[in-house]
């Protein structure tokens, strides 16, 4: 079940899994009213958050399938009554 009526959904994307369970662990013990879903890519993240409307989300820039970007701009056109606020995280480096 994606939301039980009572807790705010964060959504953490990243292709990374130890970076995901690294960000899952901070809401869910501090702030047991939050409940954290793992993506491992935009698309994946994308088809949840237009069907639910999250708190948050945390996404990479960099990923396979759609990266962050991508997803933030779909978002905002497929969706004006989704308003997230988005973390956006890159472990690149911009020269």
């Amino acid at each position: 079940m994606l939301e039980d009526g009572k807790r705010k959904i964060i959504i953490i994307v990243d292709y990374d899994m130890s970076i995901k369970e690294t960000l899952r662990g901070t809401p869910e013990e501090k702030f047991p009213d939050y409940q954290t879903i793992l993506c491992s890519n935009g698309r994946a993240a994308l088809e949840i958050i237009l069907t639910i409307k999250p708190a948050l989300i945390i996404t990479e820039l960099q990923m396979s399938v759609m990266d962050g970007l991508e997803m933030i701009y779909k978002i905002s056109k497929k969706s004006k009554s989704t308003l997230s606020r988005i973390i956006v995280a890159s472990k690149e480096t911009i020269p």
